[in-house]
Order: structure tokens, then sequence, then C-alpha cells
């Protein structure tokens, strides 16, 4: 827009850019009282009618690979973003406790 003299209207704004810090912190050793519970996810105790194809219209759909391998510890799977791929337990299919491979397709799709 142009003023009376033909000049550019100018506008002074304010603008904040959002910017990180160095803050103080505290060690969990100063605090006191019980520990906050934690969230336990529970496993699937059952089997799912139709599971083979849930599991194979979810790898057909997921947005990355996805792949059944030996994976070492507890874990039944992961997300590994770095790599673009979800990664599942072999075996898990026929294991009655699978809810984690849902889980794990979920965070893909996200």
């Amino acid at each position: 827009m142009l003023d009376k003299d033909g000049m550019p209207q100018t506008e002074e704004v304010e603008v904040k850019i959002p910017a990180f810090r160095a803050v103080s912190v505290f060690d969990v050793k100063q605090t006191s009282g019980e520990p906050i519970p934690e969230l336990e996810a529970k496993e699937l105790l059952s089997t799912v009618e139709g599971d083979e194809d849930f599991i194979k219209a979810i790898s057909y759909v997921a947005p990355v690979p996805v792949s059944f391998e030996d994976i070492p510890g507890d874990s039944k799977g992961f997300f590994s973003p770095t790599e673009k791929r979800i990664a599942v337990q072999d075996g898990i299919i026929t294991d009655p406790c699978h809810c984690g491979r849902r889980q794990k397709f979920r965070y893909a799709a996200v």
C-alpha cells in the first residue's frame, strides 16, 4: 500500500525467534518421595482371528519396509527413523503375545 505521497507504507513489527539456553537442573538424588509410576505396556494374551491377513495388509500399506528378523534382547520390534524401516521379532506371528507388532506399525504410520 502506498501513502498519500506515493511512498510504500511501512510498519515496525517485533519478531520473537524461539531459542534455547542453558539452565540449571537438579539431580534425582535431590528429590524426595515415592517415584512416579511408569506406564507399562500390556501384551495381548490371546490369538486374534485373521492375524496373518492383518500383518500382510499392514506390511503392504506401511510407509517403510517391514522385516522379520532375530532381534537380541527382550524387544519384539523397533522402528528405525534413520534406516526408515520396521523390524519385527522373527516368529512373533506364532506368539500369542504379539501386540508390540501393531504398535511398531502405528509408530511408522505417524
